[in-house]
């Protein structure tokens, strides 16, 4: 009786294990998340500069609008 109650513990740890194995490839590494942060930072970035781009270019058509319609 002891004996079936272990070799069925030792099955539920086999398969928790195989599980376990099969599931491990599919996670990320460290690296995965280096890189991830990495691309993260530079969409970050670029879209700082895009809207700053785009502020400054208004900025500066509302800029010429205005020196435009003052009296000479």
């Amino acid at each position: 009786m002891a004996s079936d109650a272990l070799t069925q513990q030792m099955h539920q740890l086999d398969r928790r294990v195989t599980a376990l194995e099969a599931e491990r490839p599919h996670l990320a590494t460290k690296a995965d998340l280096e890189r991830q942060t990495r691309q993260l930072i530079m969409w970050l970035v670029a879209t700082w500069l895009v809207i700053v781009g785009i502020l400054g270019s208004v900025y500066a058509a509302g800029f010429f609008y205005i020196i435009e319609r003052l009296p000479a």
